[in-house]
């Protein structure tokens, strides 16, 4: 090979590495539509949602102490206001570490959940969706994860099993893997006794998710 078409090869290979180094930046620092609409909301939305998320917590509360049935409904938005608030101001420290700004979008049987991501040389929004149901035991919640991705690029979900399973450590919660599911599956041990509910059990009979919200009831008993 003469050297000018040497030349011309090695330009084409590094033309053909830089524009895909490029798409590969672009793709990763896509923001997802769900993420984009979630993060907008000014401060003054996020506290207000983030008010309207305790209270509604509070009546719960309420509720629970007077009757033997309850039933709640949280939106996404309320959700994010906590999310933006509370948690970005009081328990961040639970969070994966190199995550923040988390934020979620509910849709009828599964929520997209998203946050800003950085570790190393990944800074990206990575997100995942979820789906859930109550299992047959006892306040026992199955969550079954896919789809995780930062910006457009996908990978592998067992790469971000330990980072949650921290997390669920921190939050102090009872929970294994589902060895040999399709997808990746954690089961959840819900509690029954809650601080201000001295000598009942709560126990969960439906968790729900609806376009935008959040169902969840159940029942006490002593």
């Amino acid at each position: 090979m003469s050297s000018r078409k040497r030349k011309i090869w090695i330009f084409l290979v590094a033309l053909l590495l830089g524009l895909f180094l490029l798409l590969f930046y672009r793709a990763a620092k896509h923001v997802p539509e769900f993420y984009r609409q979630a993060i907008v909301s000014s401060p003054e939305q996020q506290q207000q949602f983030s008010e309207e998320f305790k209270k509604q917590l509070a009546d719960l509360q309420s509720d629970v102490e007077k009757n033997q049935r309850f039933e709640t409904i949280l939106s996404e938005d309320q959700i994010n206001g906590w999310l933006a608030t509370t948690v970005a101001q009081q328990h961040a420290h639970r969070l994966p570490k190199g995550m923040r700004e988390p934020r979620v979008a509910i849709q009828d049987g599964e929520v997209r959940v998203g946050c800003h991501f950085r570790r190393g040389k990944l800074d990206s929004v990575v997100w995942l969706i979820a789906d859930l149901d109550l299992t047959e035991e006892n306040n026992t919640l199955e969550i079954r994860l896919r789809g995780l991705k930062a910006g457009l690029i996908p990978f592998s979900i067992e790469r971000f099993q330990e980072r949650v399973t921290a997390s669920l450590r921190r939050a102090k919660l009872k929970f294994h893997w589902v060895a040999g599911a399709e997808e990746l599956t954690a089961r959840i041990q819900l509690p029954e006794r809650f601080e201000g509910l001295a000598g009942k059990a709560v126990h969960f009979d439906k968790i729900e998710l609806r376009a935008g919200r959040l169902l969840f009831s159940g029942r006490t008993t002593k």
